[in-house]
């Protein structure tokens, strides 16, 4: 895969920011299925990608400690398959755009660290390239459905040595979430999955603990 794109912040001021980026992705993958017997990884077509997102860094100015160490933000997303001719992308023949949004926050807590909650919710055929994941489900951001987050994180000795507790919730509403661009990403409701004969992930769970030391 071949891939241009271009960041752009057009507000910061220290404390609200908006960032903007665009990209192509040339070529993406997929297998074939032409030949059962004899499937190949081949190019599908392009993948176009948009996305904004607004933070704050504080809620106000100087109103009191809690709000002054609070971040919010918001990222809306949207992805557009260019299919190759005859090379259907996700299932289908035709230019489809997905989207997505994401929402957060990252709170002071009473042990002196931050509490995060996170929700996220992707379309039909939204499609990211998050292939850098590090949980064993998958990546949340690019679920067709809704994402749950929480997490708490706790310095131990300053900014050096951390703890953090992290637990993600994914409800999918469609089959084929991070898959390849081929047939394996055509996005199936539940029930037309299990109507097919297909066994579709409909829920995951992630819990983990790490300890963070740097140097």
């Amino acid at each position: 895969v071949d891939m241009v794109g271009m960041i752009f912040q057009p507000y910061d001021n220290g404390q609200y920011s908006v960032m903007t980026k665009v990209y192509r992705g040339f070529s993406v993958p997929g297998i074939s299925m032409e030949d059962p017997n004899n499937p190949v990884l081949k190019s599908f077509g392009d993948m176009d990608g948009a996305a904004i997102s607004f933070k704050t860094d504080g809620i106000g100015d100087g109103i009191n400690d809690f709000l002054d160490d609070t971040i919010v933000f918001a990222s809306f997303a949207a992805s557009k398959t260019r299919p190759n001719e005859g090379q259907p992308m996700l299932g289908s023949p035709d230019d489809e755009t997905g989207t997505s949004f994401w929402i957060g926050t990252q709170m002071p807590n009473l042990t002196g660290g931050q509490f995060g909650l996170e929700y996220n919710h992707g379309s039909k055929y939204w499609r990211p390239f998050t292939y850098g994941e590090d949980t064993m489900i998958g990546s949340k951001m690019a679920v067709r459905g809704n994402a749950y987050e929480a997490y708490w994180t706790q310095p131990l000795i300053k900014d050096v040595f951390s703890m953090q507790i992290r637990y993600t919730y994914l409800d999918y509403d469609y089959t084929g979430s991070n898959a390849f661009f081929g047939y394996a990403g055509t996005p199936y409701s539940m029930s037309e999955a299990i109507g097919y004969g297909i066994d579709p992930v409909e829920t995951a769970q992630d819990l983990r603990v790490y300890f963070r030391y740097r140097y």
